[in-house]
């Protein structure tokens, strides 16, 4: 009896350990923050502040997204991020739907309409997407 009880303690502390990360693993932003868009390519530079309607299309599309450890073959870089809070969300410059965050070194997954709403949200603000073979 002793052992089946040691048992299930064990499976108890395993599935509490996991759902806390799991919990822990994921993005999360205020509903009532601020945000800055950068691009520096070449000799274009770009740094603007996201208009309250953009921050909140953002903010439902990045919010409870889960953060995984990757090595994509997209090319991510600082010079063309989202800036919230003291979280850097750089967007690839190809069509990858993947947004890394530098911060947490972890990366999360976009749905197509989710990374051509991101895409078109920085269009916007004049950003380019330097290596995508997209028409957005």
């Amino acid at each position: 009896m002793k052992k089946y009880l040691w048992i299930f303690i064990l499976i108890i502390i395993v599935l509490a350990g996991f759902l806390i990360d799991f919990g822990l693993n994921r993005v999360s932003i205020s509903p009532e923050t601020n945000g800055t868009v950068f691009f520096e390519f070449h000799d274009k530079r770009i740094q603007s502040d996201i208009s309250e309607e953009h921050m909140k299309q953002i903010t439902e599309i990045f919010n409870n997204k889960f953060l995984y450890s990757d090595a994509p073959s997209c090319g991510f870089a600082e010079d063309l991020s989202i800036k919230i809070d003291n979280n850097t969300f750089c967007i690839a410059g190809d069509s990858c739907g993947k947004v890394y965050l530098l911060e947490k070194d972890k990366y999360f997954s976009l749905s197509d309409d989710e990374n051509k709403m991101i895409r078109h949200i920085l269009i916007s603000y004049g950003i380019d997407f330097p290596y995508s073979n997209r028409d957005w």
